[in-house]
């Protein structure tokens, strides 16, 4: 989740049983810090700005869902009502949506929907795992704007623009960055992202952009830059 340009919070996901953790950087992620939050799992995580934060949190076994924001990038945290768009940590067939429970508009709803972003309070995004994207405008029924095979990470920067990484063995050594700019119903494609080592290495990308030129993606450790809507990226080299 991009604040800003260089603010960029992530999250260990994490489960009931726990591992969850929000990591901040104000470096365009050359060096990480992990925030002092005591929580299992992390659902959500929202800015509005660089030092304002919420997320939806579970602290405990019974994998129930919390609302926390923090207005001093992290440092300290209060409760707040969960009225956000999330998953649910033990539950794949329905969506937190923020007034009431949907379920998963994927076609298969045992499998958890690979990304949900909400956008409004009854506007979302949802990228399912066979490449189907989805959006709601009421915050009840979702409808197909496209299926990407190979699909693998979602991020809208308005109701419009949005992007993809895309699964890419042909002309890219990773991933490739696929923009919309007609709410997800067709698809341009941008710039190569990652390498074939990141990509071997099994772990899943995310995406993020803070406005339509300056975005982030991540592969495992492995952190890529771009500050022309995706249309090229450089490798963030990490402070040790």
């Amino acid at each position: 989740m991009m604040a800003s340009k260089s603010d960029i919070y992530r999250a260990e996901p994490g489960g009931c049983l726990g591992g969850g953790a929000v990591f901040r950087t104000d470096d365009l992620g050359r060096s990480w810090r992990q925030l002092d939050l005591d929580v299992s799992s992390v659902l959500t995580l929202t800015s509005s700005a660089p030092s304002s934060i919420q997320a939806v949190v579970t602290t405990s076994d019974t994998c129930e869902a919390v609302g926390i924001a923090s207005s001093d990038s992290g440092q300290t945290w209060t409760e707040q009502r969960d009225s956000s768009w999330h998953r649910y940590a033990d539950d794949a067939r329905r969506l937190h949506a923020p007034t009431r429970s949907v379920p998963n508009p994927c076609p298969d709803r045992s499998l958890p929907v690979v990304e949900l972003q909400g956008l409004s309070t009854t506007d979302a995004a949802v990228l399912c795992p066979d490449g189907e994207v989805l959006r709601t405008v009421d915050g009840r029924g979702f409808g197909q704007q496209s299926k990407v095979p190979d699909a693998m990470a979602l991020a809208f920067e308005s109701r419009d623009l949005g992007w993809l990484l895309v699964r890419d063995g042909e002309q890219c050594p990773a991933y490739v960055l696929n923009r919309s700019q007609d709410g997800g119903v067709t698809w341009a494609q941008g710039g190569c992202v990652g390498s074939a080592n990141a990509l071997a290495s099994g772990a899943p990308p995310a995406l993020a952009f803070s406005d339509s030129l300056h975005g982030l993606a991540t592969i495992g450790d492995v952190a890529y830059s771009t500050d022309n809507g995706g249309f090229t990226w450089r490798q963030v080299v990490t402070r040790r």
